[in-house]
């Protein structure tokens, strides 16, 4: 899927990622991944993590975006077109697609602690255990 949007002086830029992320929950809803190739990256992929089931990160190496992936179930890849040259862009869009959600029990929790969140619930407290 490719989104083209061409914003005229009066859209900002979290419009058009508002835009963006409507698009992007779609694509993750249907296909599980999506790529965002903006020019900075931050305004779209902040905005696109106000969107439930959608957890967006602004990557600039290997090792996060494979780790994002595997231990926070990221599903949107987000680059800044001005930040990161084509190779590694190249490189980041394979290791993100290559990478396995983790299904160990500590990034399950994590996970079950960023969906109370999106439902506006407080995380439920690990009990701690005081030896005397």
């Amino acid at each position: 899927m490719n989104i083209q949007i061409h914003a005229d002086a009066s859209m900002v830029a979290k419009e058009a990622a508002k835009i963006i992320a409507a698009e992007a929950r779609a694509a993750v809803a249907a296909r599980g991944r999506f790529i965002m190739a903006v020019s900075g990256g931050k305004t779209p992929s902040v905005c696109a993590n106000k969107v439930k089931d959608v957890r967006a990160c602004l990557i600039h190496d290997h090792f996060s975006a494979k780790q994002g992936v595997e231990h926070d179930h990221m599903n949107i890849l987000c680059m800044g077109g001005r930040t990161v040259g084509p190779c590694v862009a190249w490189d980041l869009v394979q290791t993100f697609l290559a990478a396995e959600y983790s299904q160990a029990p500590r990034h399950l929790r994590r996970l079950g602690k960023v969906a109370s969140i999106e439902s506006g619930k407080p995380p439920r407290k690990r009990k701690t255990h005081v030896r005397r």
